[in-house]
């Protein structure tokens, strides 16, 4: 009994530290840091912050003596802001080319059944690219039914944003082709009777949106799609639940406003807004999430006339992204003509201007502007597409301040969290960005990420992704690709060197970047339509991948080789080509 009573002691004290360490993980003080606050655009200087628990607990123009065992780290030339938040994403698509098959129908190259398997392996995986970006809100606009079981699994994983979700998107009576799975992502209803059994299938899952798919693709009137529209958000309202409608022509987006709709997912495309439609969005604090790339994204994948940023390549998983470079290689006899001459044409790339208009028109009257990308979709790839929608939404017109604002406190509205986050304050969750620049200069800056706090926990931003050998051959298969000088040297360390096998022994040809630069910048301005295709690859081990490699692009030619890469610090550091 005597040996029983002290197992039950040592148990106790064991959960006594256990918690204890736990909330000493969360205690954090951050010292002599600029807090920019998105509310008014000024600058507190030389703040300190102490977080205990995942909570803002003290801020303070003075020092901070109590709680010494916190972690502490100095915050002395850096900004502080909100954690930013994307309002508008999809974790049933992984942003690659294969992920809409009803947009491009390649399942004879990919199943969507495969497609959807890796997306569900690699969750984990796109929670921290998400987080590497910044991110540490995401409200994903709608998917299958699993889509509760991603918001579930992020709950229990450290590195991941708040993730809140929609189930079935509620298509009035259109159904995209291509998208077939026993769980549906998009379900078309004729009317209530049909909506009401999966509104119900999502309110039991404790659904934080119901999201309608308001697209007439049919004779009926505005009119006669009015009982539908009204009779869900109504249903969803009776459970205290919210309703987003994708709505991008003006009097579909009037009709759901009217009868209630609380976020508009997308911008209004086809009209310039009227002041009536501007008023009822005010009155019934209506979130606006304009979503400019989405469209780009596509269109780029199908011309091949890509614009990655560095963020891109340094946050994208490899993979994903290396899929959209597949139209280069794939066989095109199946496309329809008016696609294949659509995909040779290389058209410029512009913003609509309706749908500018529109959003300046929305921001300059007051109306909740909150950033989405709408990622997951072909070219929108989760984290870093983040970086190219806060460019759009500059290049339309809108300030820093003002993107700021729509990435931190518009968020939180689209999240129903705003007393929670999206402003650094006292009682506030501690979901924060330590930023090298200040974004208010140049919103830019948003992506000069030092570290990322999530829930009060540190994480090192060139430390949040694990990067295996793999991963970074693959990163520098893409930046290849690209033809992105910057990007590709990036992927060797500084003394990188080249081998060529002859006689089954290696032989240096070169060594250095600098060497590397201007061999490769040469390769890449002769021959635009250069591509890398990795027929197979070998893990050797974790430090070496053997690759077999097709180039093509060199004027109607193309080879093969073997190529030995040696990967180390997350770089690499030598290569060894061999014939095929």
């Amino acid at each position: 009994m005597l040996k029983l009573t002290c197992f039950i002691k040592i148990i106790a004290i064991l959960i006594s530290i256990s918690i204890s360490l736990n909330a000493f993980s969360k205690n954090l003080k951050i010292l002599n840091v600029n807090i920019v606050d998105v509310e008014t655009g000024n600058v507190k200087n030389n703040q300190h912050i102490l977080i205990k628990n995942g909570v803002i607990d003290t801020i303070s123009e003075k020092p901070i003596f109590d709680n010494k065992e916190a972690k502490t780290i100095n915050g002395t030339d850096q900004y502080l802001i909100p954690g930013l938040i994307d309002s508008h994403v999809h974790y049933f698509q992984s942003g690659g080319l294969y992920t809409r098959p009803d947009a491009l129908d390649l399942k004879h190259v990919k199943s969507y059944k495969t497609e959807l398997k890796e997306i569900k392996r690699d969750l984990n995986d796109t929670f921290s690219r998400y987080l590497r970006s910044g991110i540490t809100s995401t409200l994903d606009a709608g998917g299958p039914m699993w889509n509760f079981n991603v918001r579930e699994q992020a709950a229990g994983v450290l590195k991941s944003p708040n993730i809140k979700v929609a189930g079935p998107l509620l298509s009035t009576n259109y159904t995209p082709k291509g998208l077939e799975s026993d769980d549906l992502a998009i379900v078309s209803v004729k009317d209530f009777e049909q909506a009401k059994p999966i509104i119900d299938k999502q309110i039991k899952q404790g659904t934080d949106l119901i999201k309608i798919w308001f697209i007439r693709r049919d004779n009926r009137s505005l009119n006669e799609h009015k009982p539908l529209v009204e009779s869900i958000i109504n249903e969803a309202h009776k459970h205290n639940v919210r309703v987003a409608v994708h709505a991008t022509e003006l009097a579909s987006a009037k009709l759901a406003v009217a009868l209630g709709a609380d976020i508009l997912v997308h911008g209004i495309r086809d009209e310039i807004v009227d002041k009536s439609f501007i008023d009822t969005l005010l009155k019934n604090q209506v979130v606006y999430i304009p979503t400019l790339q989405v469209v780009e994204g596509y269109r780029r994948t199908f011309t091949q006339q890509f614009d990655f940023k560095k963020s891109d390549f340094e946050i994208a998983n490899p993979f994903v992204m290396s899929s959209l470079f597949d139209l280069k290689v794939i066989n095109k006899d199946k496309f329809t003509q008016g696609l294949r001459d659509y995909m040779a044409s290389k058209p410029e790339f512009k913003l609509n201007e309706i749908e500018i208009k529109n959003l300046l028109k929305l921001q300059k009257s007051g109306v909740i502007i909150a950033t989405g990308t709408d990622a997951g979709n072909i070219g929108t790839l989760p984290g870093s597409s983040y970086f190219r929608e806060v460019e759009l939404m500059s290049n339309s017109g809108m300030s820093a301040l003002e993107i700021l604002q729509a990435s931190t406190i518009g968020g939180a509205h689209a999240m129903a969290m705003t007393d929670q986050i999206g402003v650094i304050k006292e009682g506030f969750n501690a979901d924060l960005v330590l930023l090298k620049k200040n974004p208010l200069k140049n919103i830019e800056n948003i992506s000069s990420i030092v570290s990322v706090i999530k829930s009060g926990e540190l994480f090192i931003s060139n430390e949040i992704l694990d990067w295996s050998a793999a991963q970074v051959v693959h990163r520098q298969v893409n930046t290849y690709n690209a033809r992105d000088i910057e990007a590709f040297l990036d992927t060797y360390s500084d003394d990188i060197e080249i081998y060529r096998l002859k006689e089954g022994k290696p032989v240096l040809s070169f060594k250095g970047k600098d060497v590397m630069r201007t061999r490769y910048t040469g390769l890449f301005d002769r021959f635009p339509e250069l591509h890398c295709e990795v027929l197979n690859r070998q893990v050797v081990n974790e430090f070496t991948i053997k690759d077999h490699e097709r180039v093509t692009g060199l004027n109607g030619e193309s080879l093969e080789a073997f190529a030995t890469y040696t990967v180390k610090g997350g770089v690499i550091t030598k290569v060894v080509f061999s014939k095929s």
